[in-house]
């Protein structure tokens, strides 16, 4: 295996690296800009890197390991990044457009503004994250388990959350059209904020009574 630390890396050496054909693990380096379009850096290990704005569309980023990573404006486009692992990394404004997320894991990460758009998503796992104003239509939660993720304003038109649990989630104004929470268990998750039409989306959700009596509050019913 190879350790690159505190370097800033060029182009050149950016090429020679992903060129060795093995694990790379890079601890503290800076690249903003990087560009790692169509490279195979399969397994290799980044920790406290900055790499705002770098491109990595189309990369083999399988089994990747990202930790506390500046990672803002990235390019992850039609990257595959199964079974990678995204631990409290700033990727606010990163794409995914594309993006296969197979088992792919953010923790304690930010993402605000992030763009999910037509990712391939299977067995996701967010967790402590913030996913303010992200862009996620479509995208599967399926029976997925969500804790203290922030979906405030978030795109989730046409998302499916059945069977989901929502612990300490915020779904504060977030679009919900045609969205499906059936048997999603919402209980412990701020669910304010709603219009009429988007409070029609959790039909067949669990909510608290407490949840009940403000969204009925907030829709303009008097609860007696």
């Amino acid at each position: 295996m190879t350790v690159v630390e505190g370097a800033e890396l060029s182009p050149d050496e950016v090429t020679r690296l992903a060129a060795l054909g093995s694990i790379v693990t890079l601890k503290e380096c800076s690249a903003p800009g990087v560009d790692f379009t169509g490279f195979d850096l399969t397994g290799w290990v980044f920790e406290r890197c900055d790499f705002r704005d770098g491109r990595f569309r189309a990369a083999s980023l399988d089994s990747t390991r990202w930790a506390s990573c500046k990672l803002a404006g990235a390019d992850f486009s039609r990257a595959d990044l199964g079974d990678a692992v995204f631990a409290n990394s700033t990727v606010t404004n990163a794409k995914f457009h594309g993006t296969k997320l197979r088992g792919c894991s953010f923790d304690g990460c930010k993402l605000t503004g992030a763009d999910f758009n037509q990712c391939r998503a299977l067995d996701v796992h967010f967790s402590e994250s913030n996913l303010t104003f992200a862009l996620l239509p479509g995208f599967s939660f399926r029976k997925a388990c969500l804790t203290g993720v922030d979906l405030s304003e978030a795109d989730l038109t046409e998302c499916d959350f059945r069977g989901a649990i929502l612990e300490r989630c915020s779904l504060r104004n977030s679009t919900l059209d045609r969205a499906r929470f059936e048997d999603a268990d919402l209980r412990t998750s701020d669910i304010s904020g709603l219009s009429v039409v988007g409070a029609s989306r959790f039909r067949g959700a669990k909510i608290s009574i407490d949840q009940a009596v403000a969204l009925a509050q907030s829709l303009g019913m008097k609860v007696c």
